[in-house]
């Protein structure tokens, strides 16, 4: 599903999100399957266009996923630190008739390198716990 929604003549971003994140959710099933496809938003043309948006799913789950595969962890986080993100275009947190919350690209990218360090100290304790 992720690579339909990335080649789609026109970009369904909850969709791209919402298949990243069942990619990452079904990762210990077959880590390597599923770090291939995911490993395209790492590339540097597309993080430029989506990154703000897609590294986010993967990020908040970056201590379960180093259990299962450090080395893609690893490759996160150096596209999610090699990339800095300038752009003030607008994004919605969450869109609602109601009460929409707005934020922009360079916001929500920092958000992921937030995501990702936090990751990296629940890892940190996991290491130390396992060292006991």
């Amino acid at each position: 599903m992720l690579e339909r929604v990335w080649t789609a003549e026109h970009r369904n971003s909850p969709w791209a999100k919402a298949a990243i994140k069942n990619v990452v959710t079904t990762f210990g099933g077959d880590s390597e399957a599923s770090a291939a496809p995911l490993r395209k938003a790492f590339e540097i043309d597309h993080l430029m266009q989506h990154g703000h948006e897609e590294l986010n799913p993967m990020a908040r789950e970056a201590a379960r996923l180093a259990r299962l595969d450090p080395e893609f962890v690893r490759d996160l986080y150096i596209a999610a630190f090699a990339w800095q993100e300038t752009s003030d275009d607008q994004t919605f947190l969450f869109q609602s008739r109601l009460t929409g919350f707005l934020s922009n690209r360079a916001q929500d990218y920092t958000d992921t390198g937030a995501r990702a360090r936090h990751g990296q100290d629940q890892n940190r304790e996991t290491v130390d716990v396992r060292a006991r």
